[in-house]
């Protein structure tokens, strides 16, 4: 379909289709006014217009008498429709002519590809020929060659028995091959034969019967190969020359590719533009006719009405006077009768003389009629009707290589330019905890106990015990092991203290450092003392204990010296050092507070691997190397002698390349440097660590009945053995194998593995060839060896554990490829059920890394019953390994497999049996299959008999007879097909999150979360996607997607839904996987698959991906808040801008953890999850530091911006639900009933009420509940459930107003409820008791009895008194709606009746539940105004002027001087004639330095107010507070109530009463009452920037009348609407006061000639006016007034005198 057949509005192509199948119809409808739109675009917009359709493109109204429904009466638009049924019949036709005789169109096509390419095969006479005989005269293509194994089909036969023949080999044809023979070697033309000679004096070649006989004869001649050595000094230039040209050439034939389609894509342009122009021209025909024929049915009417009425009032009268008649006839017949109106009878009957009652005809001619009027002039002039202008320009054009332009040939280069890009790393940032003050009282110093030593003033201290909890038996905690002696004895410090324990560090070093005076040096010491000493190494203070003190004598020069060297052991860690007494501090009361951060463990259960031994330095060693200073998980076992009997584990959130073992104990026992003691070799507690699952992707499932072929890479025995499918997955695992590689022969110990555990998946490096493989553990059978099996091979060998690696998660993608298998229907022959040593001999020779064809018959739980066919072509022996194995008399048969002996093949009855061989035909294609077999793939299989089940590639393996059938794991079969074009994501979010809402259940304040996550796409709380935290493989991934594809060209593909890609995204420029989930017209949306997001991109925006990039699993998955939707509405997918702004800040720069809630159930959704969210709380003098995790979903409840929902029932069997009978009452008869309605709340007797709002509607409405009546509300609902819980729906004429009771789907109850609007098949229904609208089903609404209708409705409808919105039509914003429905819905509120209207609605005040009134309020946040004037504003700004004149404290910011421009955003307007702006980020190319340094400077302090927002969001934990509401002029930091952040400010006003502060936001403007509890005072850092918003006024515009006047309010609302959220510019006029010129650019260039006043409009609209005093100092103050005149002329039809002034201004104004 052409571009120009699409809904203008939509961009979706028309149809002419009625509906498509969701419902929706893209057929093309006509408005009033011409233009066309699909009917789906006008549904929409006829539910907007409700009676009418603005037509989006010229504003034209359309009315739709019907409402919604009339939009399907709106006229086809004919042409449209019938030139796309017209396109849809011509694509058909065109399909069909494609049908040709099967085979014939592409045997043809096919032949004259080979032909184009080159020779034909000889055989077939379709394929290009690629290989020849080298002994024969024959060219075939490989097929034929080895169908045939001959040269030619003449003798085929002759090949096939001919063995001699059958040695032919095939040469690859080459380049020369496809040449004729006749261009190479040419032949004489006079005698046939080669050419041999050239003749000098003719200039000829000739042959060699031409130089004895022929016309050359004793002529000089020169043999050819001469020749020949005589050109090529010649041919190389020549030849140079001619490869150039072919570059040339190549280069003009890409030039030239890439030309046309540009042409391709003009002309298409210009050819939908024309249609396109052509419908609109149709459309307008239509329109007009449509008028046409409206008009003659008008004049019709017109003309037929009178007669109608002159028929009508002829039959009433013809009625009377029958009825007079009658009774006549009656009074006549019978004069007996008593008649009372005979005198009226007698008078109607008289009046029939004067009754017109005779027609005649008018006589008027037939012209007079209706009749239609067209013209032929349009009819000539659509002849020549629009033209074609212009033509395709030349674009390119051809010249020789001599005569070619210089500046074409210079820029042409023929080597490839290497581009080196820099790896990217990515740094951790490390934040520092706040500074809280560096002298710490840690607690009471009357704790510690102090005693005077013998009166020497040295003071001796008791430290506290070390609490209990953490020596209990089975406990666990993350610890850090700080200083080890032996495995047996260790020192550990508890993770949960290391913020007490840093805290107290940095007091001892503030202490030491700076405070300390020599007096604090001790002069003497003595064993047990407690002091202060700095540590060797780093430098750094520690409490410690003096073990031993040693005197040394040193003679120097005749002199004695005395040394004191002390012994200290640093009791928080464990180590000791021999230290001098300088070293040395006294120790500090305020020190010992803390018992000792040291626990003293040993590793449990274990000894020394030698009897008796002792621990030596390698045990101490390893198991430093292991931990390597990163936290272990402690689980204490039991204590013994205050010592812990422990094991050290892995934290289970950690990395998988981390060295650290699952089992401290179990490694040194593995790798032999301890022994456990008692008998066990393992001893399990509670709360030990368990090996991850991690495991390689599932293969998929084998089929019964499949087939299809392998390579045997571990032959074992017949009844076990693996296979290796041939395909794709092979390909990758070589790729694979060679990154491995690359990967783990580094050398280093990155990913080492210190305890492997049986059934651990890792890469083992060979003993054989020493490649890498991937493998599983399968036995630890001691002396540090492993038992491994390789997964993708099959066979088992036995390694040391170095020679183990931790295999990566881009390396466990791959499915294992090893099949295990097992021949069907076969068993050994031996009666003891053991293979014989020759049939293994033989079976092994047959299969060993050899191809075969398998079929399966059966599957079992670990392995597959196949038969095992080897394919030999030409050959009559096609035969089943199974049957041969049973023929040669290795075996048994067991079935139908065996007996078979090939695919098609019986064996016959009578044929002998004997032993069958493949020795024969081996040793001819022996060694092409193993060349075949190594070119993709190895094994890692063993040369030599150790080892478990060794394998060989010899001729005659070591295979013993009684070899036993493996062991292999049990596999599975329940993992899902893996669909390529499905969103595959492979994380195990299920077991985590659940294991997380347990540990979060147990212990709210701990994040024993095991998944951390963090959000990478965000829309609302409906739709969010989240990835792990730990996304090192991600990382990997997108570095090689850049590296491949940066510098990668479009292909030429057809890119289709679902498929997968490689995007490039518009706003970084960087590659992602992504998948193509739509398709439009010239666009593609792509949703990228490992963050979430989605875009538009072309088709020169995405690449494709190798198979490796679509193995890998999908990082993001998509997620929602569970059983919540937003505060008011039912829908779960609408959430308010408030709620989305809240998570999204609830969320930033946030530890997450993940919470399942539920199973997937709707896709589109995602999986339902709650949020954990890890904050850290501040220190105070009583608690450190700590960190708490709260959930997302409770926080949003408290806010008041999400309900909870309840999950829906489960369905019945029969898909009805438990609680909603739906049936069809579309057949039933309407029921009868009385229409009835609710009740207003009564008014209150009281104006001081305590309610709870429970709704804001978008009128401001506020609908309150009272808290008396909440006892009836329950009672009533109730009842309610009661009533219509098992009720039927009925079929009811329902009318606007009436009372009903319908069915609220959030929370599955009913409700009272009116019904607000009818529709064909919904009702919107507003819930009476709680104010909340919804379109309800009719099948969900029911009649209400009469005694729910009786009862008022229990809400009151409320309106904020003495409060309007600030907004250009007078109705509230959304946001301002939102943010009220926040901080009211939900919450004990205090409201005060003012004003009682007519229909009970009531205007009031509503204290929030801080105290605040909600109207100041919002005035103060300039949401709303008082009505009547500016007198608020006029005063606050009043107070500003004041404060700021007196004392500004802040910094003035960077202004440009006088008459320069610069950009600005208005922030907040005080009046219509003062506003506060803000710099933007400028970028100054200009050569002046001091513009330079100015825009520098701009840009430098609008970077450090948003770094100063991150410290100012801790102002409210962190900061200081005031003690008292602080005096104008103070600086401070404020929150502010819409945003709930932190700002600057300086007080303006204060209010003792309130404890509140009128505060000026310096950054912005804007103002607002804050109370106490909301200030803090300003830190040091946060003063030094300027105040980034600027006062100003604005130059020379004054109020209506002069500037005596006062601004009014609708100059306020329209100045706002016109400044508020747009890029300006500004141009200061003076600085005292600051006035300024404020701009919209019609251009990016800044000049006077591209700018216009930004408040033109105010002036022109009469709200304000421009001093006439500055005309002359206002460059665009002509202007104004030239535009103002302008505008005044069209609105008013005035005459303007145009005096001398008026004329001088507009002179000047040319």
């Amino acid at each position: 379909m052409q571009k120009g057949a699409s809904c203008p509005r939509c961009q979706h192509t028309f149809a002419v289709k009625f509906r498509e199948h969701r419902g929706i119809s893209r057929q093309p409808l006509v408005l009033k006014c011409s233009h066309t739109f699909c009917e789906s675009c006008l549904l929409k917009l006829g539910r907007e217009g409700k009676k009418s359709i603005t037509c989006p493109t010229c504003k034209h109204v359309t009315d739709l008498p019907q409402g919604e429904t009339g939009v399907r009466h709106l006229p086809s638009h004919y042409y449209l429709s019938g030139y796309l049924v017209c396109s849809q019949k011509a694509l058909l036709e065109q399909e069909l002519s494609r049908m040709t005789a099967a085979g014939m169109a592409s045997v043809n096509r096919k032949t004259d590809v080979a032909e184009a390419k080159g020779r034909v095969c000889s055989e077939c006479r379709l394929n290009r020929a690629t290989c020849k005989c080298v002994k024969c005269d024959c060219v075939m293509c490989g097929l034929c060659f080895d169908k045939v194994r001959g040269c030619g089909s003449q003798c085929r036969q002759v090949h096939s028995l001919s063995n001699t023949l059958k040695q032919h080999q095939a040469a690859r044809l080459t380049d020369d091959d496809n040449c004729p023979f006749e261009d190479i070697s040419p032949l004489c033309k006079l005698h046939g034969k080669p050419i041999e000679y050239f003749c000098d004096d003719d200039d000829t070649a000739i042959c060699s019967r031409c130089v004895i006989m022929g016309a050359h004869k004793e002529h000089s001649i020169t043999s050819m190969e001469e020749k020949n050595k005589m050109l090529l000094g010649d041919m190389e230039p020549a030849l140079q020359f001619a490869s150039q040209v072919v570059k040339k050439l190549n280069k003009a034939d890409k030039i030239l590719s890439q030309s046309v389609p540009s042409v391709k894509s003009e002309t298409s342009a210009v050819i939908d533009s024309i249609r396109a122009h052509f419908h609109s021209l149709h459309a307008a025909l239509q329109v007009r006719e449509a008028e046409l024929i409206e008009d003659v049915f008008r004049v019709y009417q017109d003309g037929v009405a009178p007669l109608i009425e002159m028929k009508s009032e002829m039959q009433n009268e013809k009625r009377k006077l029958d009825s007079s008649i009658k009774a006549a006839q009656r009074i006549m017949n019978n004069n007996n009768e008593m008649i009372l109106n005979a005198k009226d009878i007698f008078d109607s009957l008289n009046r029939a003389k004067d009754l017109m009652c005779v027609l005649s005809s008018t006589n008027q001619e037939l012209e007079s009629g209706i009749r239609f009027e067209g013209g032929d002039s349009m009819l000539e002039s659509f002849k020549s009707y629009g033209s074609v202008q212009g033509e395709v320009p030349k674009r390119v054009m051809f010249h020789t290589l001599n005569d070619a332009p210089d500046e074409m040939l210079n820029g042409d280069t023929d080597t490839a330019s290497v581009v080196s890009c820099s790896s990217m790393t990515s740094g951790t940032d490390v934040t520092s905890t706040a500074d809280t003050g560096e002298d710490v009282i840690i607690e009471d110093e009357q704790d510690v106990v102090v005693e005077d030593d013998d009166g020497k003033g040295k003071s001796k201290y008791v430290l506290k015990p070390v609490p209990g909890r953490e020596k209990l038996s089975g406990h666990c905690e993350n610890v850090v092991v700080t200083h080890i002696r032996s495995p047996c004895k260790f020192y550990v410090q508890r993770c949960a203290l290391s913020g007490k324990l840093s805290k107290m560090s940095k007091a001892i070093k503030t202490w030491c450092t700076g405070l300390a005076t020599e007096k604090d040096i001790p002069a003497d010491v003595s064993k047990g003392d407690f002091v202060l000493c700095q540590y060797s190494d780093d430098k750094e203070w520690y409490r410690a204990r003096v073990l031993s003190v040693m005197t040394t004598t040193e003679t120097s020069q005749q002199k004695v010296t005395t040394k004191k060297h002390v012994e200290v052991l640093y009791f928080d860690f464990g180590n000791s050092e021999v230290v001098t007494m300088d070293r040395l501090k006294n120790m500090e009361a305020r020190f010992m507070k803390h018992p000792e951060f040291l626990l003293e463990c040993a590793l449990h259960d274990i000894e020394p691997a030698e009897k008796g031994g002792v621990w030596g330095h390698e045990a101490a060693n390893t198991m430093r190397t292991m931990i390597a200073d990163k936290p272990m998980l402690m689980n204490v076992i039991r204590e013994v002698g205050n010592v812990l009997q422990v094991d050290l584990h892995t934290p289970s959130v950690d990395s998988i390349l981390d060295d650290r073992p699952i089992s401290l104990r179990d490694s040194l026992v593995f790798l032999e440097l301890a022994r456990f003691v008692t008998s066990a070799e393992r001893i399990s507690k509670s709360g030990s660590t368990c090996q991850r699952g991690r495991d390689f992707m599932k293969p998929e499932p084998r089929q019964r009945g499949e087939t299809f072929e392998a390579i045997v890479t571990y032959s074992g025995v017949p009844s076990s053995f693996c296979v290796q499918p041939v395909g794709d997955e092979a390909e990758y695992l070589s790729a694979l194998m060679t990154e491995m590689a690359t990967t783990y022969s580094n050398g280093t110990d990155l990913y080492t593995v210190f305890c492997p555990q049986v059934d651990m998946i890792c890469v083992v490096q060979s003993m054989t060839d020493h490649m890498w493989y991937r493998a599983r553990v399968i036995d630890l059978p001691g002396g540090k060896q492993v038992d491994v099996q390789y997964v993708d091979f099959g066979n088992i060998e036995r390694v040391p554990y170095q020679r183990i690696k931790k295999v990566l998660d881009a390396h466990i993608k791959l499915p294992p490829l090893a099949v295990q298998c097992e021949l069907s229907d076969v068993e050994p022959a031996d009666p003891d059920g053991s293979w014989l040593a020759d049939g293994l001999q033989w079976w092994t020779d047959l299969t060993t890394f050899q191809s075969f064809q398998l079929k399966i018959l059966e599957v079992q739980v670990d392995a597959v019953e196949v038969v095992l066919y080897r394919i030999l072509d030409d050959s009559p022996d096609n035969l089943s390994v199974n049957y041969q194995l049973v023929a040669n008399g290795y075996a048994k048969s067991t079935g139908v497999g065996s007996t078979v002996l090939g695919p098609s093949k019986k064996p016959a009855s009578d044929s002998p049996k004997k032993v069958f061989t493949y020795r024969a035909y081996r040793e001819d294609k022996q060694q092409a299959s193993s060349d075949i077999a190594a070119s993709y793939m190895t094994s890692p299989v063993k040369e030599d008999n150790q080892g478990i089940n060794p394998q060989s590639r010899s001729s005659t393996p070591a295979i013993t007879p009684n070899t036993s059938k493996p062991t292999t794991h049990a596999i599975t079969p329940t993992k899902k097909k893996l669909n390529k074009n499905e969103n595959q994501n492979n994380v195990n979010v299920n077991g985590a999150a659940a294991q997380a809402s347990s540990a979060t259940a147990s212990a709210p304040e701990s994040p024993a979360v095991q998944i951390e996550v963090v959000i990478s796409a965000y829309e609302s709380p409906a739709n969010f996607h989240v990835q792990l935290a730990e996304a090192d493989s991600l990382n990997e991934m997108m570095e090689l997607l850049q590296k491949q594809f940066r510098t990668s060209e479009p292909p030429q593909k057809n890119w289709k839904v679902n498929d997968f890609c490689a995007a490039r995204r518009k706003k970084d420029n960087m590659w992602y996987r992504a998948r193509i989930s739509e398709m439009l017209e010239d666009k593609m949306k792509v949703y990228f698959v490992d963050f979430g997001f989605v875009e538009l991109l072309t088709s020169a925006d995405l690449r494709v991906l190798d198979f490796k990039m679509r193995t890998l699993s999908c990082c993001a998955i998509r997620c929602h808040l569970a059983d919540i939707v937003s505060a008011g509405s039912a829908d779960p997918l609408q959430w308010s801008a408030t709620a989305c702004e809240f998570m999204a800040e609830a969320v930033k720069d946030k530890t997450l953890y993940i919470k399942k809630e539920g199973d997937l159930e709707d896709e589109s959704r995602g999986l339902p999850i709650d949020l954990l969210v890890e904050e850290c709380v501040a220190e105070t003098a009583l608690e450190p530091c700590r960190t708490s995790v709260h959930s997302l979903i409770s926080s949003m409840k408290e806010k008041g911006l999400a309900i909870p929902c309840r999950k829906k029932k489960q369905e019945l069997g029969d898909g009805s639900t438990s609680t909603v009978k739906l049936e069809k009452i579309a057949d039933e008869p309407y029921v009868e009933c009385e229409v009835l309605h609710y009740s207003r709340h009564t008014v209150p007797e009281t104006p001081l009420l305590t309610v709870i709002p429970t709704y804001v509607d978008f009128n401001g409405i506020i609908y309150c509940q009272c808290l008396d009546d909440e006892t009836e509300l329950m009672t009533m609902t109730d009842d309610l459930q009661t009533t219509y819980m098992e009720s039927s729906p009925q079929r009811v004429r329902w009318q606007n107003g009436q009372a009903c009771i319908s069915y609220f789907k959030t929370d599955d109850l009913w409700y009272r409820a009116r019904v607000v609007e009818l529709s064909d098949d919904k009702i919107n229904v507003q819930y009476c008791d709680y104010g909340n609208s919804e379109l309800q089903s009719v099948d969900l609404v029911r009649l209400p009895e009469t005694r729910f209708v009786e009862k008022p409705q229990l809400c009151l409808e409320c309106v904020l008194h003495g409060v309007i919105p600030v907004s250009s039509d007078g109705s509230w914003p959304v946001m301002v709606l939102d943010h009220v429905h926040s901080m009211i819905v939900n919450h004990q509120c205090q409201i005060e009746i003012m004003k009682v209207g007519e229909d009970s609605s009531l205007e009031i005040r509503l204290k929030l539940p801080d105290g605040s009134d909600l109207g100041k309020t919002l005035i103060h946040i300039g949401a709303a105004t008082k009505p009547d004037d500016l007198t608020t504003e006029y005063e606050i700004s009043h107070k500003i002027s004041d404060v700021i004149q007196r004392r500004y404290p802040y910094k003035q910011p960077c202004l440009a001087p006088v008459g320069e421009y610069f950009p600005v955003v208005v922030t907040h307007m005080e009046l219509p004639n003062i506003v506060w702006f803000q710099h933007v980020p400028q970028e100054s190319c200009d050569i002046d330095d001091a513009v330079v340094k100015r825009a520098l400077r701009v840009n430098n302090d609008l970077a450090a107010l948003v770094k100063m927002s991150a410290e100012l969001a801790q102002a409210e934990s962190m900061g200081k507070s005031f003690v008292k509401v602080p005096a104008p002029g103070q600086m401070c930091s404020a929150q502010f109530s819409f945003d709930d952040c932190w700002y600057r400010g300086l007080v303006i006003d204060r209010d003792e009463e309130t404890q509140s502060a009128l505060v000026l936001f310096v950054d912005y403007g804007n103002v607002e009452y804050v109370f106490l509890d909301r200030l803090r005072v300003l830190t040091a850092s946060a003063r030094g920037l300027a105040g980034q918003g600027v006062r100003s006024y604005l130059y020379g515009v004054q109020p209506p009348g002069g500037a005596s006047q006062i601004w009014c309010k609708d100059s306020m609302t329209m100045n706002l609407e016109l400044l508020r959220d747009k890029q300006l510019v500004a141009c200061i006029k003076s600085l005292e006061p600051l006035c300024v010129e404020l701009y919209h650019k019609s251009s990016d260039d800044i000049s006077t000639e591209h700018l216009e006043l930004a408040y033109q409009q105010l002036i022109d609209s009469g709200l304000a006016q421009i001093d006439p005093g500055l005309a002359e100092e206002s460059e665009l103050f002509d202007l104004a007034v030239t535009a103002s005149l302008k505008q005044a002329e069209l609105n008013a039809d005035v005459v303007v005198e145009e005096d001398t002034e008026l004329k001088e201004d507009e002179r000047v104004t040319e």
